[in-house]
């Protein structure tokens, strides 16, 4: 038949439905959440962390809502995959990568 395999989500107009999740022995790599938000505001509020990002500081209410919020649109649109990276011992949330 040729061409690109029709589900191929490298093919424009082929969405990626499902986040991708990556788990090791330690680490679990997987969508950002809504109830991510308040580990997000703990993390990204901290002061060393703005000194080498271009995150900002102070890291104010509402923003680890927006961030994750568009992190899924980024994810729907095809621009950007953004992993939550949490610890498997205890499922805490211990940063993001994308």
């Amino acid at each position: 038949r040729g061409g690109k395999d029709e589900n191929d989500p490298g093919r424009p107009g082929v969405l990626m439905s499902a986040f991708p999740g990556i788990a090791t022995a330690r680490l679990t790599l997987r969508a950002p959440e809504a109830a991510d938000a308040p580990a997000v505001q703990r993390l990204a509020a901290a002061p060393e962390l703005a000194e080498c990002t271009l995150l900002p500081h102070p890291y104010t209410d509402g923003l680890a809502e927006q961030w994750i919020a568009a992190c899924r649109a980024a994810h729907e649109r095809r621009e950007a995959l953004v992993f939550a990276i949490e610890r498997l011992a205890d499922r805490a949330l211990v940063g993001a990568i994308a």
